[in-house]
This record gives C-alpha cells, sequence and structure tokens, in this order.
C-alpha cells in the first residue's frame, strides 16, 4: 500500500502479486516523501471514542469504510464513499485495542475524538493509523445515532472527567449507513473552476424539520435560491439512514440518496453490502462481535 505525504493525492493498494502496480504508482510519485506498508488481507474496522482528557467517553463506536470510488470495492480510491457504523457491540474491540491506550491520551492532555483504523485477521489485531479529529463522513454517520446534539457531547468532553465511572450519552440502538453523493471531477480536485460550471442540486421531496439532519453538504453554495454544488471538488453532500438492522439502515440511506437529483449525479448503491456478505461472520467466528 502507497501513501502519499500529500493531502490531493489519494493511497494506492496495489492487487499485482510481485507489486508490478505498486512500481509504478512509485515511479510516478517522483521524488516526493511516500509511506510503503504491507498489504494484509482481513476485516478492516474502526474503533472511535470521545476523551475528556482523562478517559473515553462511553459507548465507542465502530465504522467500516468504503474507499473506492465504484461499488463491488472497484476503481480508485477515494476519501470515502461511505461508511457504516454502530455504537452497538463496540466493546469488544474498544477494550482490546483504543481503550489500552488511554493513559497515553491523557498524558498529551487530549480532548476530542479518537478513531483507531485496525485490520483484523485470524493472527490477531493489527493497527494501521489513528485520526484524532472528526472525520468526512464520519462526522455524519455518527451523528445520526446521536441523541444528544454536538454542543451538548462537546461541552461534556471539555468539562473533563468527574468522579466515578465514565461518563455514557445516549445513542440509538442499531445501525447508521452514510453516502456520499458526487459529481464530476470527482475525486480529483481543481483549485478553482468557473462558477457557470456549478451544476445545480435540487430535492424531490425538499426535507424539513429533523429530516434536515440526515443531508449533510459539503461543497455547495446557493445563488437566488438554487443549490449549486462547486466543480473545483464534485463533492456535493452526505445523507444518513439509521435503522435496527443493517438492511433498514440502508434502505433509509437508499432513499435519501434517491431524493437528490444533479447532473451527473454518482454514488454507491452498496455502503454495508460487504459488511453483510462476509465481515460480520468473520468478526463473529474471531469472537469480536456477538
Amino acid at each position: 500500500m502507497l501513501k502519499h505525504d500529500d493531502t490531493t493525492r489519494t493511497t494506492f493498494v496495489g492487487d499485482h502479486p510481485e507489486g508490478a502496480d505498486l512500481a509504478f504508482m512509485l515511479r510516478r510519485a517522483g521524488d516526493q516523501r511516500v509511506l510503503l506498508m504491507e498489504r494484509l488481507e482481513g476485516v478492516e474496522v474502526g474503533v472511535g471514542a470521545y476523551f475528556d482528557g482523562s478517559r473515553f467517553l462511553r459507548p465507542a463506536c465502530i465504522d467500516f469504510e468504503h474507499k473506492r470510488f465504484f461499488p463491488g470495492e472497484m476503481g480508485e480510491m477515494t476519501g470515502e464513499m461511505g461508511t457504516l457504523a454502530a455504537y452497538d457491540h463496540s466493546e469488544p474491540l474498544f477494550a482490546a485495542t483504543l481503550d489500552r491506550l488511554a493513559p497515553r491520551f491523557a498524558e498529551a492532555r487530549h480532548v476530542g475524538y479518537v478513531n483507531l483504523n485496525l485490520i483484523v485477521d485470524e493472527r490477531g489485531i493489527w493497527p494501521l493509523e489513528f485520526t484524532c479529529r472528526f472525520g468526512n463522513p464520519g462526522f455524519a454517520v455518527l451523528a445520526a445515532l446521536q441523541r444528544d446534539g454536538w454542543g451538548d457531547l462537546l461541552a461534556r468532553m471539555a468539562a473533563g472527567p468527574s468522579a466515578g465511572p465514565p461518563a455514557h450519552f445516549a445513542t440509538l440502538p442499531g445501525w447508521s449507513v452514510a453516502i456520499v453523493l458526487t459529481v464530476p471531477p470527482f475525486p480529483a480536485h481543481t483549485e478553482t473552476s468557473p462558477s457557470e460550471d456549478d451544476p445545480p442540486v435540487f430535492f424531490l421531496r425538499p426535507p424539513e424539520g429533523a429530516e434536515l439532519d440526515h443531508y449533510h453538504l459539503v461543497d455547495m453554495r446557493m445563488e437566488n435560491g438554487q443549490l449549486l454544488g462547486r466543480r473545483r471538488s464534485g463533492h456535493l453532500m452526505i445523507v444518513t439512514g439509521t435503522g435496527l438492522t443493517v438492511q433498514a439502515a440502508q434502505e433509509s440511506a437508499r432513499a435519501r440518496a434517491r431524493n437528490v437529483v444533479a447532473p451527473e449525479l454518482r454514488w454507491r448503491t452498496d455502503i454495508g453490502d460487504r459488511f453483510l456478505h462476509n465481515e460480520r461472520e468473520r468478526l463473529r467466528s474471531l469472537g469480536w462481535l456477538p
């Protein structure tokens, strides 16, 4: 796996058994700094929690990112095309990984969200990287499951620890699915683009009230009452859906994605399928999910 020291370039995961495809990408990288990591075949899963300067608030979450551009895990890597997440059933992985690092975060006086990305296989747990900030669409997929508003949650973290057991915050049971909606040139990005190239974005049924909480605009603007996506990135919005089952959360998110119309709109229809078809049973067989 090849990671660039440049936020404008995406990660590359090689498929050739002798690394020929990766060698080409290395030559293309030139003399810039890169990070090479061994590719592991396992379940990629993240475990995350909010840290109040002394300990993690409960519950932690688990998440399953989908970075490939096309359904079926095809195409180039993107920042992300969608995520499956839950607060339920996170404790075994959390206790074995992130929670063990609480003393280190306390020493650093860290306050905020922490996510640890992992590969899990039959040999064990392999940490990949920390993300000590809110992710995109990570913030959206979690917000759909959090009963408290962001203000209350951030205030609880900033207030620091209190005596007694770790503080808990209220969450919904079940699963959340986030889907990223894009237009060209995503996943590429240009610094600027003519304003007349910005595509209009429409809702078949304009969301109102609580329904608005499931639509998160990203790189968009308003002109004369018309929503426009910025052509410089093509990153329009994130839609979310929740449900007691993965399938229910999927259909809820897909229904909201189908409610959006824009020229050349693209989004993945299979967010969560990988978990249903393989990853859930594999994690269960290894003892990480009930």
